[in-house]
């Protein structure tokens, strides 16, 4: 207090700010350390999504992702890195559209709009995944999402976001698969890049 107070007359007397008034003599203990180079927080929860996929003459199922997903955040930005698992929706409609079902990581990172205890954010990634279903294969996707995080300030966080990814390597679909009149088999139909839309909510610790 002693050294606070000395520096708030220097600054009222010299009319100047009060950084302005430190000396090796005054400097508090949270000014001499450094600045810290890590992020300000780890935020490790959980996320769930609706996804929605979109192909031409694809008949597609939507389908429910759940994941596992850290967030390392910083003052106006934060890392991600998710990873689980995507489940089909369509157990009980006869196999009358394409579901598909796998592993799925993400990697992205997000800008906070404000620096607030509610921010809107916008942010880009990619998403590798390994699917089975009526369409398969290893893949991967680039997007870009726009989301709300709430309680900022807490150490219990929720957010919700919407996203928008397309497939960039080709899939392998056998829900229209092609007849060979010549040879009577049914072959491989074409490959298929998805355009997914998803809706998510998440919470973290």
């Amino acid at each position: 207090m002693q050294a606070v107070s000395e520096r708030i007359a220097i600054s009222l007397f010299r009319r100047t700010e009060l950084e302005h008034t430190q000396t090796l003599d005054n400097v508090t203990e949270k000014e001499a350390k450094r600045p810290t180079r890590t992020f300000a927080e780890n935020v490790a929860g959980v996320r769930t999504a609706v996804v929605f996929p979109f192909a031409p003459d694809l008949d597609t199922a939507p389908m429910l992702l759940g994941q596992f997903d850290m967030r390392l955040e910083g003052e106006d930005y934060f890392l991600e890195f998710a990873a689980g698992l995507m489940l089909p929706s369509n157990f009980d409609d006869g196999g009358n559209s394409a579901s598909v079902g796998g592993l799925v990581g993400q990697l992205g990172a997000s800008y906070y709009l404000t620096h607030t205890s509610v921010s809107p954010y916008v942010g880009a990634g990619v998403s590798p995944r390994l699917l089975f279903g009526d369409y398969s294969g290893a893949g991967l996707t680039v997007g870009g999402q726009i989301g709300v995080m709430f309680m900022r300030q807490a150490s219990t966080r929720i957010y919700v976001e919407g996203r928008v990814d397309q497939n960039v390597l080709p899939l392998s679909t056998s829900y229209y698969d092609d007849y060979d009149i010549e040879t009577g088999e049914y072959t491989d139909g074409d490959d298929v890049f998805p355009t997914e839309i998803s809706i998510a909510v998440g919470i973290g610790w």
